[in-house]
This record gives C-alpha cells, structure tokens and sequence, in this order.
C-alpha cells in the first residue's frame, strides 16, 4: 500500500512538473499553424487573417466566443470576388487576452486600427454575427464614414434581456478551465474537442482545436462574456442613416437547436416569442434594409448555413461597385 501511494504522489508531482511544460511548448508549436498575420497594436497581439483582392474590403465581425475559423467558408465563397478578411478580438483566438471585461468602445477602437493597418480603401463592408452584430452597428455609429455596408447575422439586439430572450452563460466551468490551463490537462485529455462543430472537416476542426487548447483561451472567454452583457442597456436600436443592410435571421428555435435542456420552459417560450420580434426589429437600423432569413439553420449560420452569407456580402459588393461607375460615369 506504501508503494501504491508513493507511486501515485511521482505521478501527480510529474504531472504537476511536466504539464507545464508541454502545454508551453505545444502552444508555441501550434503558433506555426497561424493564418495570417498578428499585428502589434498598444503592446497586444491581434490576429488578422485576409484572402482575395478586389474594393470593397470585406470586414468579419464574431460572436462573443467565436474566431476566424468560424468564417472560412464565408470567407472562401467571397474571396474570388473581393478582399475579405477575419480578424480576432482581444481575448479570443490567436489574440492577445484584454486583461478585464472588453467593451463595445475597446472593439470599435481595435478594429478601427485593423482596417487602418490593413491599409484598405474606404469604406468597407462590415459583417457582424451574433455578439459582433452589436460591435458592429456600434463601430458605424463611431464611424459612418468607413461603412458602405452592413450584414447583421442573427444578431444580438440590446433590448435581449428586457424581453428574457437571453440567459448568461454559467461561467463556473469556464472558471475553472482558466484556473487550470495551464497544466496543460485539458489539452493532454482532449477535453474541447466534442465543442468543435460537427460540421468542421479535418483541417477547420484542427484550427478550432489549436485555439481552444490556447493557455488563454477560457480566460479570454470570461473576457469577453462580462463585457458582452453590459451592452443589453435596453435601448431601442439606433437609426444608423441609409446605410444599405441585410438583416439574416436564423430558423430555428432553442428546442429544434437541441438546447432544450438547457433552459426552462418559461425561458424557451419567451425566447421563441421574441427572437424573432428582435431580428425583425434590426432592419429599423437603416432605411435601406432587407430581412432574409437562414432556412433549417440555427444562431450558428457562418458554419451551418454559410451559403447566404456569401449571397448577402457579393449582393452589397456588387451594388457598391455599379453605383461606383455610375457616380464616375456622371
């Protein structure tokens, strides 16, 4: 028994000794498999990933918890038409962490120097999904000028908790995961790897991995969500001018998503009562809006329905450069 115990102590002291030790030197072998580039703003790293040539620049907005290989699809059916390009927020894929809660003013400021490093022609098309639908309507209220155009993606809307239609995450979990990375345990045991979407081949599910093992990953995450639930002021929306904007709404309720379990009832009815009254209430940003929606397609439209993205970003890209000739032509 004596021999059993000390065995067991060696083990955990190895583990306790090594873990470290190869989660620091995974991660630093994971940083070859980086698309892109990492650009050094105020002393962070922001990880910026472009494809394609072609005016105008297509800029991709995430979710709160979302990263670029969320949006290689998109990416792929835009970038033979025009530039497009990801980009990761502070605390979240191959970006540097924040430090404290990000708001909606630190992603307007980090990707109004993005655009600008990227050394773009303005104005852009900017895509927001989800959480980054309200980063981005934000950014064209700080910026009209740098917008041509606008895609909301099931976006988030601020009036969400007003009308229960948004329940915060139980961070205990995530919690923990940020206390614990950097053993390296959760990479050793492969413990997110049934996160990544089953839709994902090998090669999207290999990049969702590498960024979920990241040290920083679920620290960033707490980033993040903390600063994503002090936008839900409340407010109406706020009329953002003649901006052309289509508006994708997703298909499905909470319970055809099979996240039923998750939620009360009380919760779930409300949520299909008033999601749909929200998306439909985000074509009031602009007088120039379209409401589509995602058929057979949950909140996660980039990766199950990519498709009508893609047809809403080359619809705007193409109207910009008609009215570009003809405003020449005149």
């Amino acid at each position: 028994m004596k021999n059993i115990v000390i065995s067991c102590l060696v083990v955990v002291l190895l583990t306790i000794a090594l873990g470290p030790i190869y989660q620091y030197l995974s991660e630093r072998n994971d940083r070859n498999n980086i698309p892109g580039k990492l650009l050094v703003l105020d002393d962070k790293e922001v990880h910026v990933f472009c494809v394609g040539t072609g005016e105008p620049t297509v800029f991709l907005e995430n979710g709160t918890w979302g990263s670029y290989p969320d949006w290689l699809d998109v990416m792929e059916g835009v970038q033979s038409t025009t530039k497009i390009c990801s980009y990761d927020r502070l605390g979240i894929g191959w970006s540097s962490g924040n430090g404290k809660p990000i708001s909606a003013k630190d992603i307007v400021n980090t990707l109004d120097k993005v655009v600008t490093n990227e050394a773009v022609t303005m104005p852009i098309v900017l895509v927001g999904f989800s959480a980054g639908g309200i980063y981005a309507r934000k950014y064209v209220e700080t910026y009209p000028n740098n917008v041509l155009a606008l895609v909301l993606v099931d976006s988030a809307h601020e009036e969400q908790i007003l009308k229960n239609a948004y329940r915060p995450n139980d961070d205990q979990l995530v919690k923990l995961c940020s206390a614990i990375a950097w053993t390296g345990i959760i990479r050793a045991l492969g413990l997110m790897g049934e996160d990544v979407p089953s839709s994902f081949g090998r090669k999207k599910s290999l990049s969702q991995k590498i960024i979920y093992y990241r040290t920083s990953f679920c620290s960033g995450l707490l980033e993040q969500s903390e600063g994503f639930q002090s936008e839900f002021t409340g407010l109406p929306l706020k009329y953002l001018g003649d901006i052309p904007t289509v508006v994708i709404a997703s298909d499905k309720t909470l319970r055809e998503q099979g996240f039923g379990h998750l939620f009360s009832e009380e919760f779930l009815d409300s949520h299909e009562r008033e999601w749909p009254v929200l998306q439909k209430d985000m074509v009031n940003v602009s007088n120039r809006s379209e409401f589509w929606v995602a058929k057979g397609s949950g909140h996660s439209i980039p990766v199950e329905q990519p498709e009508i993205i893609i047809k809403a970003i080359l619809k705007l890209v193409y109207e910009a450069r008609s009215a570009n000739k003809r405003s020449h032509s005149d």
